[in-house]
């Protein structure tokens, strides 16, 4: 309200376009989570609900990150994440939440369990945020369970995604 009087900045169309061209992010909603995905060349984050499913693909990842490993640990990860000499290199990364929200850390690919969409598109907040890459992809899986998340909230996701399949070229 106090801000109301304020002039507003308007940038450039072609500034505002270029941006959102570059910063595209691809969704794509697949039943399962398939482990030729997530082998592929690249910086990717395969992100779970529970630390359970985390733990059982965390022997193909190079970093594995939930809150069940020591802080001291999780802060190392995250550094060697945000590592200039790391940024470019490939790297597949393993986690629970922890890595959705407050982490300044990019992946090219992502692989989100399904959950609320508000967690999902705060999770997409890791992809791409330096839009280094034109075809960044978040692929959405569905592990049939809702925990630890409400069944309102969880299905509503499922609803969403389960019509639409493919939403290419979001803004996020």
């Amino acid at each position: 309200y106090e801000a109301r009087d304020l002039p507003r900045m308007e940038t450039d169309l072609n500034v505002r376009m270029n941006y959102l061209k570059k910063t595209n992010k691809k969704i794509n909603f697949i039943d399962k989570l398939d482990e030729d995905l997530v082998s592929k060349p690249g910086r990717k984050l395969a992100m779970f609900n529970t630390r359970k499913k985390a733990l059982r693909f965390s022997q193909t990842a190079d970093i594995y990150l939930t809150s069940g490993i020591r802080k001291i640990d999780r802060k190392k990860h995250i550094e060697t994440l945000s590592d200039k000499k790391i940024k470019l290199a490939d790297i597949s990364v393993v986690s629970t939440q922890v890595i959705e929200a407050g982490v300044d850390v990019s992946f090219d690919t992502m692989f989100r369990e399904l959950s609320p969409l508000d967690n999902i598109v705060q999770a997409a907040g890791r992809l791409n945020r330096e839009a280094e890459k034109e075809d960044a992809t978040l692929y959405i899986f569905d592990s049939k369970s809702h925990i630890p998340y409400n069944d309102l909230e969880f299905s509503l996701s499922r609803d969403y995604f389960s019509k639409n399949p493919i939403t290419s070229l979001i803004h996020l």
